[in-house]
């Protein structure tokens, strides 16, 4: 069975279990694609972030990711991820103004 959960540290995963298992996630085989060794070295939220915005555009398992329109997924991921960091910059730049 396939079951989708959020980890530990707020990241969803995606695994999968025995039918009839009462295993915990955790110990589930992995299914959805971590990308923490690709962006090992963002910070932690943007990763989180980037995780939820793949999962909104359906990109969550490998194969997904060979779809045909999964580049236009990703770079609209990606944009909706660092769509926060911009509106956090402006902020910040229109708080330096008092």
């Amino acid at each position: 069975m396939i079951i989708d959960y959020t980890d530990a540290q707020g990241i969803k995963r995606r695994v999968e279990l025995p039918e009839g298992s009462k295993a915990s996630p955790g110990e589930g085989i992995p299914k959805s694609v971590d990308i923490d060794e690709l962006y090992q070295d963002a910070p932690f939220e943007f990763r989180k972030r980037l995780v939820e915005e793949l999962w909104n555009v359906g990109l969550i398992e490998e194969n997904d990711f060979n779809a045909g329109d999964a580049p236009n997924r990703i770079r609209a991921a990606l944009l909706a991820a660092i769509k926060f960091d911009t509106m956090s910059i402006i902020s910040f730049v229109k708080s330096l103004r008092r």
